[in-house]
This record gives C-alpha cells, sequence and structure tokens, in this order.
C-alpha cells in the first residue's frame, strides 16, 4: 500500500478522471477487448476540485502542472519535487504562509494565486512570496508580489479615512472623493490583451499605482475599495453615450446604501469638478442619458437602482461645495467689515468738519 492508494478519494478521482483506454488481446475469442487503467507516469498536468487532502500526490512521478480549488491544505504540493506549473483557487481558510512556502518551491517556472483568500495578503506578506508568484486579486489582475503590494497599500491609505461612526452614505462620499489622485490620467493605450499596458491600464493597478487607467480598472479599484469598507458593491457593464447598437463598452459601479441599490460612475466624475454621476437612479436624467446596462450580463450583472433619494442632492462633492460656501460668507464677511469701516472713516470725517466750521 501506498499513500496515494491508502488517500482513496483522491485514488478515486484520478481512475474517474485520468485513467486511458488499453487494449487486451484474447486469443480464445481471437479480438482485441478495451478497458480502463490508470497509468500514474502519464499524469503530467492535473486539475483537482474540491478533496480534502492531496495526500500522495507525490508519487506521480511525471507530475508538471497542476490547478487545484477548493482545498485548504497546500503542503501536500511542497512535496510534489517535479512541478514547474501551479495555479490554486485560495480560499478564505487557507494558511498564508502556507502559500509563500509553496511560492519558494524550486523549479517553478509559473505560480498564481487567485480567489477570496488573496484579500487576507497583507502588502508585507505579498513581498515574501516567490518571484514567478501571480496573484490575481480579481478576475482581470495578475499581479506580481510587488504590484500586490502596492495595491493593497493604497488600499489600507482609502481604509484609513473610514471610521466607525461614519453612515454608509458617508463611507462612499469619502471612498469616491479620496480613491482617484488629483493628477489622474484617463489613458486608453496599449490596449492590447496580455500587455504590460493592459495590465496597468484595464486593472486596479493603474488607477491605484499609476495615476492612470481607464473605466474598468477604475470600476474594479471602486469595488474593492467598498467591500473592503464593508459594503455590498459589484463592478457591471453595458454601454456609454448612445444605446447598445452603436454605444462604447462601459463599466461603472453600484453600492447598496441602507437597502436600496445606487449607480456610480467614477470615470466620468474622476475630474471632481462635477458628481453628475454619484448615487444616482436608472431614470435620472443625468444617468439615463448615457448608461446602457447589460442586464444579460452573468459575470457583471446589473442591479435595478429605483430609489431616487440622492438624485437631486449629488450634483457635485458635497465637501468642495462646503468649502465654496464657506469662502463666500468668508468673502461677504470680510466685504461687510470693509463696509463698516467705510462708514465709521466717513463719521469721523464729519465731526472733524463740524468742529473746524464753529
Amino acid at each position: 500500500m501506498s499513500a496515494l492508494t491508502d488517500n482513496k478519494q483522491l485514488y478515486n478521482f484520478l481512475t474517474q478522471n485520468y485513467s486511458k483506454t488499453h487494449y487486451r488481446f484474447e486469443n480464445i475469442f481471437g479480438h482485441t477487448f478495451p478497458y480502463m487503467k490508470l497509468d500514474l507516469n502519464s499524469i503530467t498536468d492535473l486539475k483537482i476540485d474540491n478533496l480534502e487532502n492531496l495526500s500522495g500526490l507525490e508519487e506521480l512521478p511525471y507530475l508538471h502542472s497542476v490547478e487545484i480549488s477548493g482545498i485548504n491544505d497546500l503542503s501536500f504540493l511542497n512535496r510534489c519535487s517535479n512541478l514547474t506549473k501551479i495555479k490554486v483557487c485560495v480560499s478564505e481558510q487557507v494558511n498564508i504562509d502556507s502559500m509563500i512556502q509553496l511560492s519558494q518551491k524550486d523549479n517553478l517556472e509559473n505560480c498564481e494565486f487567485y480567489g477570496r483568500g488573496v484579500k487576507s495578503i497583507t502588502s508585507e506578506q505579498a513581498m515574501q512570496f516567490g518571484k514567478t508568484s501571480k496573484i490575481s486579486y480579481d478576475e482581470l489582475a495578475q499581479l506580481t508580489p510587488e504590484q500586490f503590494s502596492k495595491v493593497q497599500s493604497r488600499f489600507a491609505e482609502i481604509q484609513s479615512l473610514i471610521t466607525p461612526k461614519m453612515t454608509e452614505i458617508e463611507k462612499v462620499e469619502t471612498i469616491y472623493r479620496n480613491l482617484l489622485p488629483q493628477d489622474f490620467k484617463y489613458d486608453y493605450s496599449n490596449h492590447s490583451p496580455g500587455s504590460n499596458g493592459y495590465l496597468i491600464n484595464n486593472t486596479m493597478y493603474g488607477p491605484l499605482v499609476e495615476n492612470k487607467g481607464v473605466c474598468s480598472g477604475i470600476a474594479s479599484a471602486l469595488e474593492h475599495a467598498l467591500k473592503n469598507a464593508g459594503l455590498d458593491a459589484v463592478s457591471c457593464g453595458g454601454w456609454a453615450n448612445t444605446k447598445p447598437t452603436a454605444g462604447d463598452n462601459h463599466q461603472w459601479n453600484q453600492v447598496k446604501v441602507d437597502g436600496e441599490w445606487y449607480n456610480l460612475d467614477l470615470t466620468n466624475d474622476y475630474d471632481k469638478k462635477s458628481w453628475r454621476f454619484f448615487m444616482k437612479s436608472d431614470k435620472d436624467p443625468d444617468w439615463a442619458e448615457c448608461h446602457y446596462a447589460d442586464k444579460e450580463d452573468k459575470y457583471e450583472p446589473a442591479h435595478d437602482c429605483t430609489s431616487t433619494k440622492y438624485d437631486e442632492i449629488y450634483r457635485q462633492d458635497p465637501k468642495e461645495r462646503e468649502i465654496r460656501e464657506l469662502k463666500e460668507q468668508k468673502e461677504q464677511l470680510i466685504k461687510l467689515k470693509e463696509d463698516m469701516d467705510i462708514q465709521v472713516a466717513n463719521t469721523n470725517d464729519y465731526e472733524e468738519i463740524k468742529a473746524n466750521t464753529r
């Protein structure tokens, strides 16, 4: 008996999914009869879902590529000496140290981690991953440990602005105002999938770290920042400016505040000159004029935003409006003081003239 045959779950999985057809010649009948046989030496690439453990996997002598999900114990992968490619869907229960150790295996050419568990990786931990590692923070971004560390640091900065006493709408305001830097530039160059420019412009890395990007990266960054603050948020897609038959593909966000869903489009508000597309209902005139959601998109479903509570409240950044009003009040007070000084001066002149004519 071996560790592999003792692990009935793994052995049965391999038998059912990786057995190959062999043929046996029977002299009695004069025919060749097919039968299924598991040849461990023939297994080079393996994809495993939802097994409790991988004990015995190291007994596959030519296994060099493995993709796994639904497995919390990664220690068995460290025993597989010939692995060159690893892809792991990380659950929230996976030990980060075991991920780091796995990423540092000798001979690895590619090591990728994705799934919900990557959110638990701190910027300091990210820097300990092996040089061949990629960390997929979402379905678009495959970041190097160094890039991932910078993204996590930016999210930490945004999260530090959120206080426990804030209401949900105050949290959304704070994130919307501070997520993108003042010098952010909308950059549609280097748009080819797979290129480094695509990684920068189309994922959260560009807007958060490089201060440039396009709608998909902005929407991804805003979605994760809102979720980090404890809010229910999604990225959704559709078309901008015109109807789907002729419109440009576009991505924006929706957030749930006090039980109601609202639309957000930071891409078109990033210059902070207006908040035209902040907390809008589907029927808001400004919103409806240039946003057409793809209701059939199963990957990025759009919610119905029926509440009109904030449609007229937000046409500009409330903080900027408050600052402007305070400036106007100050200017009015200065003018009032100047008028009063003039009146006092005129009174003094009158008294002096009156005294000299006596």
